[in-house]
């Protein structure tokens, strides 16, 4: 009681050390195009943080799927924050119509207009090692836009003259000792072969091609990208996945915000919606 007194009267707080993953949104697909990258992914060990203040929680949004004959570039994925620990949000798939795939401090999204170059991820100055590039369009008549790159995980794929890009796998992580894969990036669409690029473990929504298969979304609370859209009656691209963010650390339970569960000798804090946690000790 003395010491959390000094604490307050000098104007500081105790810490408390925890670990935390906090993966952003995934990229939208494009219209007629590639697949979009997997949200950002930031892993921290030993965190320190202050007790006695509700510290604030962002989940980044997927970006939305494009509408019918947009004829645009995917949508980013938006951040996710916890504290001072940021993740950027996925690079949109690029379109036929519309121009270059978009990066982002993630993977970026794949291409798809005459061998462009994919989206590229971790641009400066945003923290290494939160994404992968998209791949590269085959070309914008005939082969499918390159899949999303992962967040933190695989590259995309290229596309080939008969298959749309794969989007690249998404990144392994451990979570009180329990291994999950978040951010995989989303499949670039094919016109007329056989079937649009898969999506990347993770999350990644696979991209569409003509034959009635349309692009997936990202899955929710992952980060993936969102499939390719192709141009026709299926157009409509994949949305990207919503951002997660986990909180854990070991013994008894001291803190409250999130949904709550027991993993082993940890507690979990787990986030799907924005909010608050405090800790008490």
């Amino acid at each position: 009681m003395f010491a959390a007194l000094l604490n307050l009267l000098s104007g500081s707080l105790p810490s408390a050390a925890i670990n935390a993953l906090v993966v952003a949104g995934g990229g939208g697909g494009g219209f007629d195009g590639g697949g979009g990258g997997g949200g950002g992914v930031f892993v921290a060990s030993a965190f320190t943080v202050p007790t006695q203040n509700q510290i604030p929680v962002i989940i980044g949004a997927g970006g939305i799927s494009d509408g019918f004959f947009d004829g645009r570039a995917g949508y980013s994925g938006e951040n996710s924050s916890f504290f001072n620990i940021s993740s950027n949000g996925g690079g949109g798939g690029s379109s036929f119509s519309d121009g270059a795939a978009l990066s982002g401090g993630s993977g970026g999204g794949g291409s798809k207009f005459f061998y462009e170059s994919g989206g590229l991820g971790n641009v400066p100055p945003l923290t290494p090692s939160q994404g992968s590039n998209g791949g590269n369009g085959f070309d914008g008549e005939d082969g499918g836009g390159g899949g999303g790159g992962g967040g933190g995980g695989g590259v995309g794929a290229n596309a080939t003259l008969t298959t749309g890009g794969a989007g690249g796998a998404g990144r392994s992580v451990a979570v009180a000792g329990v291994a999950q894969t978040v951010s995989g990036g989303g499949g670039g669409s094919i016109v007329d072969y056989t079937g649009g690029g898969a999506g990347g473990t993770g999350g990644g929504g696979a991209g569409a091609r003509s034959s009635n298969i349309i692009a997936g979304n990202g899955t929710v609370n992952t980060g993936g990208g969102g499939g390719g859209g192709y141009n026709g009656l299926y157009d409509v691209s994949g949305a990207g996945g919503s951002g997660i963010v986990k909180i854990w650390y070991s013994g008894a339970q001291r803190a409250t915000g999130g949904t709550i569960t027991t993993v082993g000798s940890f507690i979990v804090h787990t986030f799907t919606t924005s909010g608050t946690i405090t800790f008490t000790s």
